[in-house]
């Protein structure tokens, strides 16, 4: 009789420590006051200083380092089947080796927000797919703006998106308008827009080879080409930046659909075109949704896609912006030197915003690329402060502006 209440007394306790563990865990994930997002706990699979939140139905995997307050934060976003660790780097990296570190002591304060895939840092990480450019863009703006009310941190943002995270553009731009927080410019570091025919990419087109996983993830079929470009900074910087177990397993995962093509989506069984998603975005051709984007690639063959067509693909968008939201479409009286100004201004946007650093698509890795593509991103910041200076001229410049602040 003794033994079966010692039994039972032994069973009851302990459920009332798995019951404890399991409050404890729950008790973790903060809901945070004033905001849209839930702190989540950490686990194992995380990296020191990195954050993960719950917003717009998702988690999000965020690491800041705050800089000098009265500079722009800039807002880094990764590419397909990529976490926004190819900017900050693993534990015992050389972090001279990736851009977070420059950034930082440039003055600038550093946000990397990875969206949702298939990685085992991620809770439940086969549960994603369904993730929308939108949602991400949720994500994005609500995070940013907690770390720069919590940090007391300037309005300004720079938003520097990598490949396939140049595809949310529009909907992290349209998530900022109705806000204090102004997109001060972007950055494509050898991303893709999400425009229609763009490369001849981004088309409502569903192929029966689409490389499309059981969770309805992209499968990570690109990733064989990314080692190889890595190669390329391996090679130009004499040493492994990132070894190749550590970058399989930690940096990249199968990811949501719409980071490759904007026009198609995962719903919940099967691929279909999202008809409704390119009607509101007006099949993403609508320039007046973009910000100023300057375009930094690599200059090597083995990224031709990415040079050859995506920087002039960002300089067409963003002279386009300049011309539909910064000025008046029907000017009229400018004297002759006025005009010059503003035409030189207009015309020579592809080569002001333009710059090339020696490297593969992932350029920005390594010592030399990292510290020359942050220092190109003070450069053209300066050379954009100019080119607003001139358009917004009050004898041109729009009235109802939203880009210029």
């Amino acid at each position: 009789m003794k033994s079966k209440f010692l039994l039972v007394k032994l069973v009851f306790l302990s459920c009332v420590a798995l019951s404890s563990v399991l409050f404890a865990e729950n008790e973790s994930n903060v809901t945070i006051s004033g905001s849209d997002l839930v702190q989540l706990s950490s686990n194992s699979n995380m990296y020191s200083g990195e954050q993960m939140f719950q917003v717009a139905g998702y988690p999000t995997l965020v690491k800041f380092v705050k800089g000098n307050p009265s500079k722009p934060t800039v807002v880094l976003i990764p590419g397909n089947n990529s976490l926004a660790r190819i900017f900050y780097g693993y534990p015992g990296c050389n972090p001279k080796d990736f851009l977070e570190y420059w950034l930082h002591k440039s003055g600038y304060s550093v946000l990397a927000i990875s969206y949702p895939m298939d990685n085992s840092v991620y809770p439940n990480p086969t549960k994603y797919a369904q993730l929308t450019l939108a949602d991400y863009a949720k994500q994005v703006s609500v995070v940013t703006k907690y770390f720069m009310t919590q940090n007391n941190l300037s309005n300004n943002f720079i938003l520097t998106m990598w490949s396939g995270g140049g595809r949310p553009v529009v909907d992290i731009s349209n998530a900022f308008k109705q806000s204090n927080i102004n997109l001060n410019y972007g950055i494509s570091l050898a991303a893709t827009p999400p425009m229609m025919g763009v490369a001849g990419l981004n088309q409502p087109v569903i192929s029966p080879h689409f490389p499309v996983d059981k969770n309805g993830y992209l499968a990570n079929v690109m990733l064989e080409n990314l080692e190889k470009q890595i190669a390329v900074e391996n090679k130009l910087n004499n040493a492994i930046i990132i070894p190749r177990n550590i970058y399989q397993t930690q940096f990249v995962g199968a990811s949501p659909i719409p980071f490759y093509n904007p026009s198609i989506k995962w719903n919940g069984q099967k691929i279909v075109v999202d008809t409704e998603g390119l009607q509101n975005h007006v099949y993403y051709s609508n320039f007046t949704d973009y910000p100023i984007v300057a375009a930094f690639s690599g200059n090597n063959q083995i990224d031709a896609l990415h040079e050859l067509l995506g920087v002039p693909s960002w300089t067409l968008i963003s002279q386009e912006s300049v011309y539909l939201n910064h000025l008046n479409l029907s000017i009229t009286g400018l004297s002759s030197s006025q005009w010059r100004l503003l035409s030189n201004t207009i015309k020579t946007m592809p080569t002001q915003l333009t710059y090339t650093v020696t490297g593969s698509h992932f350029f920005f890795i390594g010592e030399n690329g990292a510290k020359q593509t942050v220092a190109n991103i003070t450069k053209v910041g300066v050379k954009i402060n100019k080119i607003r200076s001139v358009v917004d001229n009050k004898e041109f410049a729009a009235p109802n502006s939203w880009l210029i602040k």
